[in-house]
């Protein structure tokens, strides 16, 4: 699961946002009105792609409530964002720091992942921005206006601070992540926000991504690269025909099971030891599996 891909709730489809670690669960970002009663928890389940057995992948856990008052018009409640945080269910794969992309401006034909590289400190008028949804794919324009204050048609709803781009969405692109491309060749991107709304087919407005933060709390949400650390052997070792021996190893960002290969050669070449064995960070090893007189590395 990863952003921009359609999203189900109830008898309504949205876009996933981006995916996101927040107080180390890991979830989703969407909008606050892609679930079933905006500005609370209730437990809304998202489904992927539609709802039915089996399609479940998470359940709404964070939906911070609008005020009143203050900056909010009389009459009217607000918030700072259109958003709410997802926790994924148990066992659910999800990409993070990724967003599906589409063979073009206008597709919906996904062919690969944008990376999200950073978040946008701000965002300016004249600025390229793009968006990823369910409904219209990517599309792409400029920024023409900053920090409106945007009142929800049809609602008594005032979002604060909210930013609009001349470009393309329809329903059920509500959720879709905004963002700039840094590098069209690597497909590596900003993160600006989640679009929430638009007027004519030819703009849309999204929630920034300060916004956005400053409601849920702060959120990781760039992609990590996987990383492991063998920590013993680390070569010179001498181990004696017959003894038992821990390898041991750190990871970071890296689900599922590794395989444990032996170079005797400085990495020249390599034997497989173990394949498929769970990511523990440790594995016994009998010095009769590396053969006698030689140093495991």
């Amino acid at each position: 699961v990863k952003g921009g891909l359609q999203i189900a709730f109830s008898i309504y489809l949205c876009t996933l946002g981006f995916n996101a670690i927040r107080n180390g669960v890991p979830g989703y970002v969407t909008n606050d009105h892609c679930t079933d009663n905006m500005g609370q928890v209730d437990g809304t389940n998202h489904y992927q792609p539609n709802v039915g057995p089996g399609y479940l992948i998470g359940v709404e856990t964070v939906d911070p409530p609008f005020f009143t008052g203050g900056i909010c018009p009389a009459g009217r409640r607000c918030r700072y964002s259109d958003s709410a945080f997802g926790q994924y269910a148990s066992g659910v794969p999800f990409a993070l720091g990724k967003i599906a992309r589409t063979a073009g401006l206008g597709s919906l034909d996904i062919v690969g992942e944008w990376t999200i590289l950073s978040e946008a400190s701000s965002t300016v008028a004249g600025q390229t921005l793009n968006k990823v949804g369910r409904t219209t794919g990517w599309t792409q324009g400029q920024v023409t206006n900053t920090c409106v204050l945007t009142y929800v048609a049809n609602t008594d709803v005032v979002r604060i601070c909210q930013h609009f781009v001349q470009a393309g969405s329809g329903p059920g692109d509500s959720g879709s992540p905004v963002f700039k491309i840094l590098d069209p060749t690597a497909y590596t991107v900003e993160l600006h926000g989640i679009l929430w709304g638009g007027s004519g087919g030819t703009l849309f407005v999204f929630s920034p991504i300060s916004q956005i933060e400053s409601e849920l709390g702060p959120l990781e949400t760039t992609f990590q690269s996987p990383s492991i650390t063998v920590i013993s052997p680390n070569g010179g070792e001498n181990w004696q025909i017959g003894e038992t021996h821990q390898i041991q190893w750190t990871s970071q960002n890296l689900a599922g099971n590794v395989d444990i290969l032996l170079s005797r050669d400085g990495g020249t070449s390599w034997e497989t030891l173990f394949t498929n064995i769970p990511n523990t960070g440790a594995k016994a090893v009998s010095y009769t599996h590396l053969r006698a007189h030689e140093t495991g590395r």
